[in-house]
This record gives structure tokens, sequence and C-alpha cells, in this order.
């Protein structure tokens, strides 16, 4: 599923609407106000210090609203490919903008097929021509959507930058590209030398700061905290936030959504927070930390993170320490395309759409008087037909509405909907105002002058395509029209206006946007893209006389589709489709000539028993199947039996943290590590747990899933001593990397243990395996065994500076701390997971124990932190 967008706004012949207004509601004590509804395709909002608010367009315009009014003449107007979801994606002005006059900006470049980064220089309310200063060339897409472009100053000042996959599902795991990352950059372009890949991928590659999305449409950082959230649209299944931090891996393709059973690659982080596409929800588009310099929300909005769907419209607030929706602000503003906050503490969201297009501003105005969030608005119509105005206003209580027509009352007008039936010429020049009150107060609408003529719409001709035509993937989309004007007879084709859409379900993507000064033309269909098989494309011309007067029309014209049978010999092994893994026999519906790819492993196992691809059923021995719907009903992957395959069902390795370099007792803390794997900065061990002056210890087993020589590899500094089978493998001073290679069977076990030490500055430590069967990769989870023995009695004093008693406990523990004011209190389970934690009041910090009932945690060993005043206090516990 790719990013959905809708029309807003149509006009319909005898009726014409006179409010930009959205259908949405919003949370009691809370206002949305219309700042403007004059835009096309909004993709980003910015507010300048002085408090100019600049607003991008996706057609290649940034246009500027001053002391509320939207400036004609664009701040910037690039030319640039905006078919499908391209076009000019996000902005962001520079951290010194009063002095620099400096603007990035992310587009795709006509005629070239790939997405830019630039800068550009401005003077006053215009960019400075020939100031474009190209900082990056991406690579060419694979399609016309999944392009990204979200832009945020990081802490330090160096430029963030969002990239989708551009339809590549093989590139977002791989160091060799940019797509399906997010990228770290000075204001240059250049790439900072302490980024994660820096010393270990090439080109452009030391510009990737973390991995494994799909397509991040929005994302915002916390202006003092400098955590960063990365929405990333999801496919069939999750949306995700993403807690996004150097060198991680959010695993697209191979994880969608929350891991479950699937192998995770190499420094891969869950989402915070994911949700699934029930009750239609089907794009998580807009993100903003509320965290202004001054606030006009109630205090439980602060430090929160605000997120949208493009399709519910539905805006909510979320948790960032817990990863949990603790109230929704917006419900139903449909095709939300970007979230901010401004510095002085108002929210500002945009709505997308072909149609005129707006940007809202919400107010907190708890006190219950009118506030008026749309103004009525009107445009010209043929005498005879209808007027509609509509005013939007929120307000305690019951609200009176009072429509007023030439200053006097209108009998009819008291509603927000204002309907004049059947208008003459003189009502031509007629004002018209709405006045609303409740018990708290009252407002006056802004006042809309009517405009009425004798001029007859025009009558709009859709010759091509007609209904009932169908389509493949691959096609040219012909179109062709006309519009004859009673008044004005055959409008020339620079009256004439054509956008298309492409539809997926009750949402869209576009296919053509606004193009007028034509009668005819044509539209390749991409073969890749959209793989669902519920799509359509909807083909509207409007038609303008020399008068304004508007009309329009629409045909809809649907897919040939067939279906497909994927199936394996022997059965039930996993194939991967378009990068998602299927296992057999698995079916499924197509767009004809819309181009997918199957990925068929050398190596894969089913129960105990490892396989390895021979080919498919078209003879084609090429691991990776590309082909249109259409070419087949049916494709098989054949595999031969290799041999026997067990697999695991580890948890890790037992960490055991010394905090000094020559592993002395008592040890810090000891948790279960899932992989070993780790290039750290000062602290991130966890758990408060310094990185310098050090010593760790990991021991455990490993399992061999098949016979053969298996490579172990390890990337270190500063020392490393590594025992296998309990043999020593080496013992090596000053960090690099050391291998030894050993015969295993499949099934068993061999003991291990890492003794390691580090002396200061960054942290690594790796641990990569390698067999007959498997390239090169970090050992997985699933074959590593912890040492953990959940029998073992603890000497409570052996190695906390917190003393716990009882221990093991049953029921009820108490901790003791050594400090009179601690603050906070966490629990965490054997594998560091937080369990629980606790802010601890004046009352409950009096007197030197805490006391916890421990009832419904399960068996096994817990951890307790203790934070007093500067320090960290520690201690483990068994539960019975």
């Amino acid at each position: 599923m790719n990013t959905k967008l809708l029309t807003l706004f149509t006009i319909f012949i005898l009726h014409v609407s006179s409010s930009y207004g959205h259908n949405f509601s919003i949370k009691e004590g809370y206002a949305a106000e219309l700042i403007t509804g004059d835009l096309i395709n909004p993709t980003a909002i910015q507010i300048a210090p002085d408090g100019r608010i600049f607003i991008s367009e996706k057609s290649g315009t940034i246009r500027i609203m001053e002391n509320g009014v939207l400036l004609q003449t664009p701040f910037l107007d690039l030319d640039v490919d905006e078919y499908g979801e391209r076009g000019l994606s996000g902005f962001l002005l520079d951290k010194d903008f009063d002095n620099t006059g400096h603007v990035f900006v992310y587009y795709n470049v006509i005629g070239q097929n790939h997405n830019r980064l630039s800068r550009f220089t401005s003077n006053g309310n215009t960019v400075i021509p020939g100031s474009e200063k190209i900082l990056l060339d991406l690579d060419p897409l694979n399609g016309t959507t999944h392009n990204s472009g979200a832009m945020r100053w990081a802490l330090d000042t160096t430029l963030l930058v969002s990239v989708g996959d551009g339809l590549y599902t093989e590139k977002p795991q791989k160091l060799d590209n940019l797509f399906g990352k997010i990228l770290r950059l000075n204001r240059d372009g250049s790439a900072p030398t302490d980024n994660p890949f820096y010393n270990t991928a090439e080109g452009n590659g030391k510009l990737i700061y973390a991995l494994g999305l799909r397509n991040p449409f929005t994302m915002d950082i916390h202006p003092k905290t400098g955590r960063l959230f990365a929405n990333d649209v999801g496919d069939q299944a999750y949306e995700e936030i993403n807690d996004i931090t150097t060198g991680s891996n959010y695993g697209w393709p191979i994880i969608e959504g929350p891991i479950i059973d699937q192998s995770a690659p190499d420094n891969y982080k869950d989402p915070i927070f994911t949700y699934d596409h029930e009750n239609g929800y089907c794009a998580v588009v807009g993100g903003a930390f509320y965290s202004p310099e001054s606030s006009t929300y109630p205090p439980e909005w602060m430090d929160k993170y605000f997120f949208s769907d493009f399709c519910t419209g539905n805006v909510h607030r979320l948790n960032p320490e817990t990863g949990i929706i603790e109230d929704t602000l917006i419900f139903g503003a449909h095709n939300i395309s970007s979230l901010y906050v401004s510095k002085n503490g108002y929210l500002y969201y945009s709505i997308f759409g072909y149609g005129p297009s707006q940007v809202y501003r919400v107010s907190y105005v708890g006190n219950g008087t009118p506030f008026i969030t749309a103004q009525p608005r009107t445009e010209m119509v043929s005498v005879g037909e209808n007027i509609e105005m509509k005013i939007e206003i929120t307000g305690d209580e019951t609200l009176n509405y009072q429509w007023y027509k030439n200053d006097s009352p209108i009998s009819s007008g008291n509603s927000a909907n204002l309907i004049l039936e059947n208008v003459m010429l003189s009502d031509s020049g007629s004002t018209v105002y709405c006045k609303v009150s409740n018990s708290l107060g009252e407002v006056i609408s802004d006042t809309i002058t009517l405009l009425v003529t004798s001029n007859k719409r025009p009558i709009i001709s859709i010759l091509e395509p007609t209904t009932g035509t169908n389509y493949e993937y691959g096609d040219s989309l012909y179109f062709e029209g006309s519009a004859l004007d009673p008044e004005d007879g055959t409008l020339n084709s620079n009256q004439l206006e054509w956008t298309i859409f492409f539809h997926h379900d009750d949402h869209s993507h576009p296919g053509l946007p606004s193009t007028s000064g034509i009668s005819k033309g044509a539209i390749y269909l991409p073969r890749v893209g959209e793989t669902s098989t519920n799509v359509w494309y909807r083909i509207h011309l409007k038609g303008t006389d020399s008068k304004g007067l508007s009309s329009s029309k629409y045909v809809d014209i649907h897919p040939i589709t067939s279906s497909i049978d994927l199936k394996t010999i022997p059965t039930g092994l996993t194939i991967a489709l378009d990068g998602s893994p299927k296992t057999t026999n698995y079916s499924f519906n197509i767009v004809n000539g819309n181009q997918r790819v199957l990925t068929a492993e050398e190596y894969t196992y089913r129960n105990d028993s490892l396989f390895r691809f021979s080919n498919w059923s078209n003879d084609s021995t090429d691991n990776n199947l590309t082909f249109l719907g259409g070419d087949f009903d049916k494709i098989t992957a054949h595999y031969s039996y290799v041999g026997k395959y067990i697999q695991g069902e580890g948890d890790g390795l037992t960490f055991t943290f010394y905090e000094n370099i020559n592993f002395t007792e008592p040890s810090l803390m000891t948790r279960i590590d899932p992989v070993i794997d780790y290039q750290l900065d000062y602290g991130s061990f966890g758990w408060g747990m310094k990185n310098d002056s050090i010593s760790v210890t990991w021991e455990g087993s490993i399992l061999a899933p098949v016979d053969g020589e298996y490579k172990f590899t390890f990337e270190f500094d500063d020392w490393l001593d590594v025992s296998f089978d309990n043999e020593e493998k080496f013992d090596r001073n000053w960090g690099g990397e050391e291998s030894f290679t050993v015969d295993l069977n499949a099934g068993e076990q061999y003991n291990i243990q890492l003794n390691y030490q580090e002396a200061q500055w960054i942290a690594t430590i790796k641990m990569f395996w390698e067999h007959p069967y498997q390239s090169k990769q970090i050992v997985p989870q699933e074959f590593l065994y912890s040492k953990y023995d959940p029998n073992i009695t603890l000497d409570p004093n052996k190695i906390e500076n917190l003393e716990i008693f009882p221990n093991p406990g049953l029921t009820q523990i108490h901790i003791y701390y050594p400090d009179s004011q601690p603050s906070e209190v966490k629990l965490f389970d054997i594998k560091g997971n937080l369990i629980q934690e606790k802010k601890l009041t004046e009352e409950e910090y009096k007197n030197t124990f805490f006391t916890m009932n421990i009832s419904k945690l399960s068996q096994g060993m817990y951890f307790f932190q203790i934070k007093s005043k500067d320090k960290i206090h520690s201690g483990k516990f068994l539960k019975k």
C-alpha cells in the first residue's frame, strides 16, 4: 500500500460550495482555524522566525503567508516531475535563516527520474534566481512512489533527510544505495565523519544514518532531546513510527511492523508504535513533537508526539516514553499531509488534494466562546442556480446562527449552512455575513459579496476513454474531450483542465496533475507500483468559460486481472514475493502487466531438512524471477534435499558487566543479550552503564543448524579473549578482526565465552558466522543459548549495592537504598526489558526502603535500578 491521495474538492453542475471547510471533528475545548484554502497539494509547512508561514506544493512551488495573506508570487517556483507521487516532497528553512536566507529543498528532477536535494538562497519573499546549489542527486527510481523527502535539523545542526525505497524492495537492507534510509549530512552536503557507516560504506553510503525503511514520509525531531521519530508508511499489514537511532535497521522488507518470528537483520530495532489497517486506517503521514518555546495547550500535551493517518484523518497524541496513544485531538480530517508545531505553541496541519487544499491552525479555546474555524466563501453562479455558504465554528453550549443579506436577517438563515435558492441578477453585489452566539459571547464572520451572471455553464464531453474500458499496466491511457459553452461555443484547449487519479479502495494516488492547454493526451500506466487489484483510474475533465463559470465530468476505467498459484517442490517452503515471505502453497491475484519479483533463496529449510533451489517450472535457474501479471497462472520453484537442518530456539548469551577493566567483582549488572552486535558511543550499553574502562563477559552456547565447517569472525576494540568448546581460540589486544574455523555437527550445542575489555572511546564488539549454506552474518539469536539457570540461589550482597530481602522472594520484597532521596525506580526482566517504572514521591522516599508486591511476576531473575541524585544503584533478585 502506497501513500494515498484523495480528491478533496469537486465542482458540481448547478451547485457551488462556498466553504473550503473540512468535515472533521475536534476534541472539546480546541478549534481548528482555516488559515488558507487556496493551495494545491501542500506537502510541508515551515514558519520563519519573523512569523511568515512557508508552505510547499507538490507542483514545485513554495508559497508564503504574510500577515494572514497568501502572497500571489511564489517564494520558489521549480519545474519538477510531479507524475504520481513525485514532485516537491519537502523543504526546510536554514537554522540561521534570518542571516543566510537558505532553504533546503527535496524534489524530483523533471525528465531525469531521480530525486535531488538542493540549497537555494532567498532575498525577502523570493528566491534569488540562479542560487541553487545541488547537494545530492539520488539514484534513478523504480517507480513513481516511495520518494519521501522529509527533513529536520539535528541538535548538532547536521541535516537529516528521509528517503523512500523508490519501489526497490531489495535495496533498503544494503549500504550501496540510499533507498529506504535516513541520511545525515553536513550543511554543504558532505558526510559527517561520525556517521555509523562512514568507515565501512563507499561513496554516498557514508551519508546513511539508519536503514531498513519503506517510505518514511514524514519525521520530526524533539527540539530539546534530539530524539528523532520517522513515520514509515507500510505495505499490507502495519504502519510504523520508528525511533531513529544511529546505525539501526528497521527491517523492511524482511519485517513489516513488530517482529514476530522473522530473522532480524543486524542492528534491528522494533518500531516504538505500530497500527494495522483496521477501521479505515491506511498510512501514517504526519508527525510532530509538541515542545514549543511557549505552550498554548494544557500541560499534558508537552513533550508528546502528534501523528496522523491519511485515510482516517485522526490526529493522535503518543507518549514517546511508553509508545501508547494517550488522546486524540482531531477526528476525520482526511488526507492530512503534514503536521508542524510552531515555536509559540500551535499545531498546524495541511490537507492534500487536487482541488483547493487547506492549512489549519489548532487553538485551545477552553472557555467555550464561539470561535470561527472556517469563514464562508462563494464563487460566481449562473441565474437560477443555488448558492450554498457554510461557516464552521466551535463553542460550548448551544450555538445560535443568524445570516444577514445586505444587513437584514435572512429568515431561513439559522444554521451553519445557508442556501440561497434560484438566485437572480439582482442578487449580484449583495453582501452576506453570519453572526454566531452562545451564552458566553458572539462572533461575526467575514462579509461575502455575491456574484451572479446570466451566463450559462459549459457542457462537458469525454470522448475517450469510454465507460467500460479496461486496461493493463504497461498500456498508454489515451484521453480526449471537449466542452461546449452556450455563449462561447466550443472552448479552446486553454479553457480545459484534465486531472487523472489512480484509485485504490476508497483512496487514490495522483496519476496526472492538473493540466491545461490540451484537448487530448496520453499517460503511461507504470508496471511497477501498487500491487492491489482493487484499483481503477478516474479521468476528470473540467471546462471554464470566458466568464469564469465551470463544470466537470469524469469516467472510470478498470483493470484486467488474473490469479497465480505459487508452489514449491517439496511443498511448504518459503518464497519471497516482492521481498515479502510467503509459505507455499500460496495464491494471489494480480493486475495484468503488473511487474512483480519472486525470490527463491538459494538455501531454505522446512522442519529438520535443508533444501537447495534448482529451478523454476519455466526452466529459469535465476533465484530472482521477474514476471508480469498475465504471463502465467501458476509457477513452481523446485528444490533438492541437502541434509539435516536444526532450527534454534535460543534466547541469546548471558551478559555480565563490570565497572572496571579487569572483570573484578562485584559485577554491576547481568542480563541476556539476544545478539553480539555493538558499536557504541559513550553510555550506550544501556541502564546507565558507561563504556570506558569496563569489562564484559558473554557466555552460553551456540547451536549448529547444519553439519560442516563454520567460520567465526569477531570485530572489536580494545581487547578480546574468545573460548569455543572449552578451548581458547585467541587473546588479542588493540582491537581489529580475528577469525577461526571449526567443524560442527547439526543439532549440537557448543560452549562459548567472550571476555571483552574496553579502554576508552567507542566500544565495538560484533560476532559473525558463516558456513557452506550461510553467507557472513551476525550470529542470530535463535542459535545462541544463555547460561542462566532459574534455580540458582543468589547472595543479595555479592554484586549489588542495593539490599533486597527476602531474596529469593515469593510475594513481597523490600529494597534498601543507601541515599536518602531516590527519584525513580525501574524493574527489568532477565533480557533487559523494562517491566515497570515508578517516580517516587517525597512521602515514599522518607523511609530508607521501598516495598514492592511481586506476586504477579513469573518465576525467574529480575533487576532493579534506582536513580538517586547523580547516582544509579542496581540490584537483582530471584522470584520463586
